[in-house]
């Protein structure tokens, strides 16, 4: 798949995502592995993209899977015999389930290895590698691996909600949350805005900020139960259809990302705006929702974005961002869109302002 931004410069070269069977057999593959113990296991997972660089201006993605293991945490906290207490710390308790289900992996029958633990991280998860019988090119594969993470799995089935509509949104997606990653201003709880939230961005986006058409509908009936996600449209939706062919959007993902910059650049309210794929209007109204304001250290005050959650409207995802994050934000947008002006490459688009943090 190549996508290209003729005007600009901007290329992206390579697969933008892994193929179904790959992800698919390491998944059944873990879940093998770990209902010889816990047969209540559920595995399920998932493409992450990470692009490294190949030739000055281009970039190829690396490959990496994202699993994420759900299973009753008493169930699994049985199995650590180095504490009987359980502590009422939920994250000391999901550290433990991670350091439970890597050791039920990283053993020589299921062939994983470990790459690291991220016990530091809000949302503890570690990295795992692979067998090289995964990949035809002989190479350990990366699998970033998280244990009864709810927002990574409302994000994963949403993000294949909206690939059933429109194959471009998921690329999309990807290359988003990959920008967002690289310029520090997504973590999932550094103060910044998580993973779930860049997803519906890049989707609200895709809802109202494409030229001439929307590329998908309002996103209401979002429901999740466990690791199995469903996906309904309702309301003024039902009338809505994949554009036919000859009437369809021509742009290429790198066009869409290019435009995505514009929107959130230049035409999105921050101040006044609601995000919400739930209604995917302009000037979305939801007096439910609560709009975060933040004080800043010299005591001004920051009115922090409003994005709703998909899966309880009330919710209002960015409740935890700190008065930083929004400075910074708009700060990167302003300098992507400096760097498209002038023509620069996705090398320079994606330059990292620290050590890439998989969150």
């Amino acid at each position: 798949m190549r996508a290209c931004v003729r005007q600009t410069g901007l290329r992206v070269v390579g697969p933008l995502e892994a193929p179904d069977q790959i992800v698919e057999q390491i998944a059944t593959h873990v879940e093998k592995v770990l209902k010889g113990t816990v047969p209540e296991v559920e595995v399920t997972g998932d493409t992450c993209l990470y692009l490294t660089e190949e030739a000055g201006r281009d970039f190829t993605s690396a490959l990496q899977v994202c699993i994420i293991v759900s299973i009753k945490p008493d169930l699994l906290l049985k199995l650590d015999d180095s504490k009987q207490h359980i502590e009422a710390d939920s994250k000391k308790k999901q550290w433990r389930m991670i350091n439970t289900v890597t050791e039920l992996l990283v053993v020589h029958e299921a062939g994983f290895r470990l790459g690291r633990k991220l016990f530091n991280k809000s949302v503890p998860n570690a990295l795992i590698l692979a067998p090289p019988s995964f990949q035809a090119s002989g190479q350990e594969l990366p699998i970033q691996l998280f244990v009864n993470c709810a927002s990574h799995l409302q994000r994963l089935g949403l993000i294949h909600a909206c690939k059933k509509i429109e194959p471009r949104a998921k690329k999309l997606i990807l290359l988003v949350e990959r920008w967002a990653k690289q310029r520090g201003v997504c973590s999932a709880g550094g103060g910044d805005l998580t993973p779930l939230v860049w997803t519906l961005l890049a989707v609200y986006f895709l809802q109202v900020g494409v030229p001439h058409q929307p590329l998908l509908p309002p996103l209401q009936g979002l429901k999740s139960t466990n690791a199995h996600f469903k996906f309904s449209a309702s309301g003024d939706t039902t009338q809505w259809k994949v554009p036919v062919e000859g009437h369809a959007n021509p742009m290429s993902v790198g066009g869409l990302f290019k435009t995505f910059f514009e929107f959130y650049a230049e035409r999105f309210d921050w101040h006044n705006g609601v995000i919400s794929i739930r209604l995917g209007v302009r000037h979305a109204h939801t007096p439910n929702l609560p709009r975060q304001v933040k004080i800043n250290a010299d005591g001004s005050s920051t009115v922090g974005p409003c994005v709703e959650d998909p899966y309880d409207p009330s919710r209002n995802l960015t409740a935890n961002v700190t008065s930083r994050c929004m400075p910074q934000l708009h700060e990167e947008l302003q300098r992507s869109m400096q760097i498209l002006g002038n023509r620069g490459s996705l090398s320079n688009l994606l330059t990292s302002v620290q050590p890439l943090v998989r969150a």
